[in-house]
């Protein structure tokens, strides 16, 4: 078969790398590649088909773009053996599913299914059997045998081809390799035994309404004089982007980002939903550099996009404009910022169904901003309904009760501010209650909220109060797994300064005061 040196190089080099085999075996492929079939390669032991379909599975455009060359060759070979069915043909295949995959197949009975990459079937069906039964070995996995049904007068566009004097395994018979991307229509589902299904497929034909898109897709992926290298590069180029973003290499997420952007203005400039997409994630990487400039800019285009669609998404305009108005407060621009948070409640309160968390989330920010503004007392009745909205939550049973603790934190804080310490104290209390009952709350936030309480009682000169909530708080960090070297500093801090102000009457006993607190 023909194919290009400089992709085949590029596989070799990626192959050897893996060093999932013996060099004897690489440096065999590379020099004795003509002298066999993909197809042979592929089922050969040496890790090829394992290393392909993981890249699919798990979408690994780095690895399918290095294996390229081989994938191309293996598709070409198994376009070049199909032969149109005469007769009807079942085949089956057994693997393993999670129960999440398994779940979601199940909601998808009726619809369309694909595996996302090349799929071994076999005419014997107790071959199958034994590999679903196999992976019921596994308590997390659930056996499946899918039974493929080819119907012969189906006009269909997929390929398939037995592997009957191709496989490397002499000794294997009826073995048929499906091209990358078959849909299948999901068909009856059947329990065979404990953890035991068969499910049926269905190829589709070309003349499949659900499908002509998805098709068109794929041959524009496949197809043309460079083959595979005519893959969605925009989406290789956006995942990779990804990936640098995940791993903390922002320059190569934003190179990477801006080649997708790019590839999608000239092949596919009416998709504004791709285009967003990839402004989103440049916008993500400027925000997270703190080049709140930058991050603005793709934000406002998005913001353009979103506003232009019809009907209009309210949800991604409020995610949007949550986006903006966060950039706004990093910049000390807050009127800018409350704006865009006023926005968001505006489109929480008349175009979506209101959400308890989101409308509390709103409204703390909203009272944040406030705060920062020194507006203290439109900031306390912001926290005020982020309150109601977090008692909501709790009456209706969805929502995490440490959400309240938080909310609770940020209306002490404002009392704190404005220098009302009696009802500041009633907040900390409140929070000192929700956060001994949770045990998966942190050390350190019972920590913080324990030196709050000691500052909020030294205000109201009950020194000894004070010093027991600062000495509270420095044993709870010192206990926590690491202690926050910097935290424990400052609580020591507190508590030895609140002892050199003459309080030298401390003693062990607990004050009734802080009972109400720590006990």
């Amino acid at each position: 078969m023909k194919f290009d040196v400089k992709s085949k190089k590029e596989f070799i080099q990626f192959y050897r790398q893996k060093q999932r085999v013996g060099n004897t075996i690489i440096d065999e492929l590379e020099h004795n590649y003509g002298m066999h079939t993909p197809i042979w390669w592929y089922t050969r032991d040496c890790c090829l088909s394992d290393i392909i379909d993981q890249a699919f599975r798990l979408q690994n455009f780095y690895t399918i773009i290095k294996m390229r060359f081989f994938i191309q060759d293996l598709h070409k070979q198994i376009e070049k053996l199909y032969k149109t069915p005469s007769e009807k043909l079942t085949l089956y295949r057994g693997q393993g599913l999670t129960p999440a995959h398994f779940e979601q197949l199940r909601t998808m009975q009726g619809g369309l299914f694909s595996f996302n990459s090349f799929l071994s079937a076999n005419v014997d069906e107790n071959v199958a059997l034994f590999y679903a039964d196999h992976s019921r070995h596994d308590s997390d996995l659930i056996g499946i045998v899918f039974q493929i049904n080819i119907d012969p007068t189906t006009r269909i566009s997929t390929r398939y081809a037995s592997l009957d004097n191709e496989n490397y395994h002499s000794d294997a018979k009826q073995e048929f390799l499906f091209a990358i991307h078959t849909i299948f229509r999901v068909g009856e589902m059947k329990q065979l035994d404990e953890q035991l299904w068969k499910i049926e497929l269905s190829l589709t034909s070309n003349d499949d309404k659900d499908i002509r898109h998805i098709n068109e897709y794929i041959r524009r992926g496949t197809q043309g004089s460079t083959g595979w290298d005519r893959l969605d590069f925009s989406t290789i180029h956006n995942d990779m982007g990804s990936l640098y973003q995940y791993t903390g290499e922002y320059a190569k997420a934003l190179e990477s980002y801006e080649m997708a952007l790019n590839i999608e203005k000239k092949s596919n400039p009416v998709n504004c939903s791709n285009l967003a997409i990839i402004y989103d994630n440049i916008a993500k990487v400027n925000k997270t550099m703190k080049q709140y400039s930058a991050a603005l800019q793709y934000y406002q285009i998005i913001l353009k996009i979103h506003k232009a669609c019809i009907p209009l998404n309210y949800q991604k305009l409020s995610a949007t404009y949550k986006n903006i108005a966060e950039i706004h407060y990093s910049m000390d621009e807050y009127p800018q910022a409350l704006k865009a948070f006023q926005k968001i409640l505006n489109i929480q309160q008349n175009y979506l169904s209101q959400n308890y968390i989101d409308m509390a989330d709103i409204e703390s920010n909203i009272s944040q901003v406030y705060e920062s503004m020194g507006e203290h007392s439109k900031a306390s009745e912001h926290y005020e309904s982020a309150l109601k909205y977090c008692q909501m939550l709790l009456e209706s049973h969805k929502g995490d009760v440490a959400n309240l603790a938080i909310i609770y934190n940020s209306i002490a804080s404002i009392y704190k501010n404005k220098k009302d310490y009696f009802k500041a104290i009633e907040f900390y209390r409140k929070t000192i209650e929700i956060l001994k009952k949770f045990p998966h709350v942190t050390r350190p936030d019972l920590a913080v909220t324990c030196d709050n309480i000691g500052q909020m009682y030294e205000s109201i000169h009950d020194s000894k109060t004070a010093l027991f909530a600062y000495r509270h708080a420095m044993q709870i960090e010192q206990q926590a797994s690491p202690p926050n070297p910097t935290q424990l500093q400052l609580y020591q801090k507190h508590y030895h300064d609140g002892l050199t102000k003459g309080n030298d009457t401390f003693t062990m006993s607990v004050p009734a005061s802080a009972k109400l607190f720590f006990f």
